[in-house]
C-alpha cells in the first residue's frame, strides 16, 4: 500500500502480541557489536463476517501459533469501506 492509498482503507483492529516465548536469533550488526532478534509471522484469517489474527514462529523445529483475535466484523463496516 502507498501513501497515496492510505485514505482508501478503514482499520478494523490492531493486532498486539506477546512473542517473548520466540526463540533469539542472534544478529551481527557491526564488527564487535551483537544484536538479537526474533523471526514470526502475523497470519489473517479473513471469512465472511470474521476475522482471525494469529501469530507464529518456529521453535526447535515446531511451529508455534498463538491467536490474537477473533473479531466478528459487521457487514455495513465492511460495504462502507469499499464504496
Amino acid at each position: 500500500m502507498t501513501q497515496s492509498e492510505k485514505d482508501k482503507f478503514e482499520t478494523l483492529c490492531y493486532v498486539n502480541a506477546d512473542i517473548s516465548s520466540a526463540p533469539l536469533i542472534t544478529n551481527h550488526t557491526a564488527p564487535g557489536r551483537t544484536g538479537y532478534k526474533r523471526r514470526h509471522d502475523v497470519v489473517l484469517l479473513v471469512g465472511l463476517a470474521e476475522l482471525k489474527a494469529q501469530v507464529s514462529w518456529i521453535d526447535s523445529g515446531t511451529v508455534r501459533v498463538h491467536i490474537i483475535l477473533h473479531v466478528f466484523v459487521h457487514l455495513t463496516r465492511l460495504s462502507r469501506a469499499w464504496v
